[in-house]
């Protein structure tokens, strides 16, 4: 395997990404759907969970723990920011469904 094969490898990986990033990044604004407030969209107490058993998941599968969480955290927060511009639209009555 070439180096230009591992790169051609990383690319189809990353293209994976970013179409399961889209998926979740529906969910979020029809999570928001369901929130009440900000605080609930901030969910920190689900946060705390979820980074929990993402470091889990990273040591199971061999990916450093620490990488997962700077990768989830900035992740989450580009996630809040949209949640929050979801459900502020949806209170202020922007925007129907």
């Amino acid at each position: 395997m070439s180096l230009e094969d591992v790169r051609r490898e990383i690319d189809g990986i990353d293209a994976q990404i970013i179409e399961l990033l889209g998926a979740r990044q529906q969910l979020v604004m029809r999570a928001a759907t369901f929130k009440r407030n900000p605080e609930e969209v901030r969910a920190p107490d689900r946060r705390i969970r979820m980074m929990a058993g993402l470091r889990e998941l990273a040591v199971q599968h061999g990916v450093d723990p620490t990488l997962v969480e700077r990768v989830y955290t900035t992740l989450i927060d580009g996630f809040i920011e949209l949640e929050q511009l979801r459900h502020r639209a949806l209170t202020e009555g922007r925007v129907t469904g």
